[in-house]
């Protein structure tokens, strides 16, 4: 038995399929490293010696590498990480004041969940805006001003862009962030590519953010769990100081860094910064092949129309989004479908299939317009509820214990969720922990799972859930404003 190697033999056969990766990692199996040419993982795989620099020490080739990243992401001080983006959102929110309150975005990622519940912070919840196809749009300024009048926050955390390629206007939220003295947190993970400057694409998060992270294996070349965090010049002005954020790193972060993801983080930035022309004449493409996707009968590239509407200041057209309900299909029956005829994309929901695009893999546009173009259905296909942004706002309750139990999800009703629960991909927290379960809830979550999506936070299929019963905050209605009760 113990000759078995399932996980091996499972990427071995992955990894032999031809087929066109509209996915994360952003390198496209190696072709997005190929400016690294003697790039060989096994054998750069080390650790902290003497000639290998240190990571949360460095002193060589390391810190001269973060330099050059910082320069190029328009920061005062960049961090690499190997944990992925997430220890990057970790480390931000643990950087500030314990039981802060801190407007954050309703459509953010689960890692930001997880962040405001570590770091003990009283998050005051804004929602995007939705488009009338019942696309996620964005988090509008205005609202994020209100919020901060209403409540001292020390900070906004807000996600540029969103999965479906859509921005908000982040020159606007951070003058408001600006007006209340509060720093401006910016979860870039799906953006990194914008620091190539092509006006194809929308503008860098690193012109407005005061600290930031990119998801750097998402859209570039890094290897999975690749990513940066920064810090901007004016961070300091609010309070924020460097040494406060690498002393949360070091709390989130493995202290074992893997090399051959720095060595291509290294190799990520260097392409981004020196072929960045590549990225508009790409960009360019893209727009092309979504009008043309957009013509055809039956189907609709939403993010075309996007912007102006719906909170959405500006779209990725990297980002490929093609709504195939007129073609009788939800997007869980249509990913397969793609997948069948070459085409694997990175996710799907009730409407749509998403693909990820780099400019290393310009085959998988006219490869994506073919296999949509020959999609067929039965009937009109059944929408559920939208995975990227819970249509309900659970009321914020007091956690009866904190002992944990599973529940089934039909089952969750007047329970207190113990988890950050929601579809993935995205990854956007429908509940969050300490939010009451209530009957749209379940409804949202069954409707994905009935649809063929996946939810994260579950344990063995059922819902966790705090022991006892929903608690009211203090005797009242809970506020959904206010967020979890424990944080």
């Amino acid at each position: 038995m113990q000759e078995k190697m399932p996980v091996v033999d499972m990427l071995e056969r992955w990894a032999g399929r031809s087929r066109h990766r509209l996915h994360m990692p952003g390198h496209k199996g190696g072709r997005g490293l190929d400016n690294a040419p003697g790039f060989d993982a096994l054998r750069f795989d080390a650790t902290e010696l003497a000639d290998t620099d240190d990571l949360f020490a460095p002193a060589g080739a390391l810190k001269e590498a973060m330099e050059l990243a910082a320069a190029g992401f328009f920061a005062v001080w960049t961090r690499f990480l190997t944990a992925g983006a997430t220890a990057g959102v970790l480390a931000m929110l643990l950087s500030l004041e314990p039981g802060a309150d801190v407007v954050v975005g309703r459509d953010c990622h689960r890692s930001v969940a997880a962040g405001v519940e570590l770091a003990g912070l009283r998050p005051v919840f804004v929602y995007p805006e939705t488009l009338e196809d019942g696309l996620p749009g964005c988090v509008r300024p205005d609202r994020v001003e209100d919020a901060l009048k209403k409540r001292r926050a020390g900070a906004v955390v807000v996600t540029y862009p969103n999965y479906y390629g859509l921005c908000p206007d982040l020159g606007a939220i951070r003058a408001a962030a600006d007006r209340h003295g509060a720093l401006l947190l910016v979860d870039g993970a799906h953006g990194t590519h914008f620091a190539s400057g092509a006006p194809a694409l929308p503008p860098y998060a690193g012109r407005f953010a005061d600290v930031w992270v990119d998801g750097a294996h998402k859209t570039i070349g890094a290897m999975g769990q690749g990513a940066f965090m920064h810090m901007g010049a004016r961070a300091s002005d609010k309070g924020m100081a460097r040494e406060t954020l690498e002393r949360a790193l070091a709390l989130v972060h493995t202290s074992s860094p893997s090399y051959p993801v720095l060595a291509s983080l290294d190799a990520a930035r260097q392409r981004l910064f020196t072929k960045g022309a590549e990225w508009q004449d790409f960009a360019l493409s893209c727009q092309e092949a979504l009008r043309s996707i957009d013509a055809l009968p039956g189907l609709a590239c939403p993010g075309l129309s996007a912007t102006g509407r719906a909170g959405v200041a500006a779209y990725d057209p990297t980002r490929l989004v093609a709504d195939v309900r007129g073609r009788g299909l939800t997007g869980y029956a249509a990913a397969p479908i793609l997948k069948s005829a070459g085409i694997e994309v990175e996710m799907c929901d009730g409407a749509r299939v998403v693909g990820i695009a780099a400019p290393w893999d310009p085959g998988a546009l006219t490869a994506l317009r073919g296999a949509l173009a020959a999609l067929k259905g039965a009937g009109r296909g059944e929408c559920p509820p939208e995975p990227a942004l819970p249509p309900f706002r659970a009321q914020a309750m007091r956690p009866p214990s904190r002992r944990v139990e599973l529940v089934e999800v039909a089952g969750a009703k007047g329970r207190v969720a113990a988890a950050a629960v929601g579809a993935y991909p995205p990854g956007v927290p429908a509940l969050w922990p300490g939010e009451a379960v209530n009957a749209d809830a379940v409804r949202y979550l069954k409707g994905v799972l009935n649809s063929g999506g996946r939810l994260f936070g579950l344990q063995d299929g059922k819902l966790p859930v705090f022991g006892g019963q929903a608690q009211e905050r203090g005797g009242r209605r809970g506020n959904p404003e206010k967020g979890p009760p424990f944080c």
